[in-house]
């Protein structure tokens, strides 16, 4: 898996986007989804020095064969009407950024290589810890296009506060570009992290 995931270190995990779980896992529920919307599960395990295994994919929010791994975790995606592959398909890119070095502008690789074409709907951002703002970020499409926000801004600030911003329609990452989020180094407080997610839609 080339997407960034959130770490989250507990026995059963819930979440409503990606949930992690660490050493033997018996069964592992996903809640948050609101009844109603169509979703399709990707289950999969994490062995140290080795890649991710596709396990389990379906309609259904459960794993309950007992597996041992490092990792297991799932990938929930929003199919809007419909699970099969292609265009149309809304998927959530979720990163955490725990090298946050206050008062210095930075590079963060949100997706480091696109294996397909998408639009952004928008991204969710927070930092911290304590009370934060880091005035003047960008996210760039392979580094050179600035994502445009609403009322075409290009740069957005991250705050302690968990903040959705929506983008324009015209936002498209091909496949083989990069998504990068860049920090101005104007930052009030002392933001040790930044986490949150893109919302994207396929090509």
């Amino acid at each position: 898996m080339s997407d960034p995931i959130i770490i989250i270190e507990s026995v059963p995990v819930s979440h409503s986007g990606i949930c992690i779980a660490s050493g033997p896992v018996e069964f592992l529920v996903v809640s948050g989804i609101s009844s109603g919307i169509a979703v399709s599960y990707q289950w999969y395990v994490k062995h140290s020095g080795g890649t991710d295994v596709l396990v389990g994919i379906g309609t259904g929010y459960t794993l309950a064969s007992p597996l041992e791994a490092d990792e297991i975790y799932v990938k929930i995606i929003n199919c809007c009407g419909g699970c099969s592959d292609g265009a149309g398909i809304i998927e959530d890119i979720w990163f955490k950024f725990n090298d946050v070095s206050s008062g210095i502008p930075q590079v963060f690789y949100i997706d480091l290589l696109a294996s397909f074409d998408y639009a952004i709907l928008s991204i969710v951002l927070q930092c911290g810890s304590g009370v934060s703002t880091m005035s003047g970020a960008t996210v760039l499409i392979d580094g050179v296009v600035p994502v445009e926000w609403t009322a075409h801004a290009t740069t957005i600030d991250i705050t302690s506060v968990i903040t959705e911003t929506e983008a324009i329609d015209s936002n498209v990452v091909l496949a083989g570009e990069s998504l990068t989020l860049t920090t101005s180094g104007n930052d009030s407080g002392t933001p040790t992290f930044i986490m949150g997610k893109i919302k994207i839609r396929r090509q």
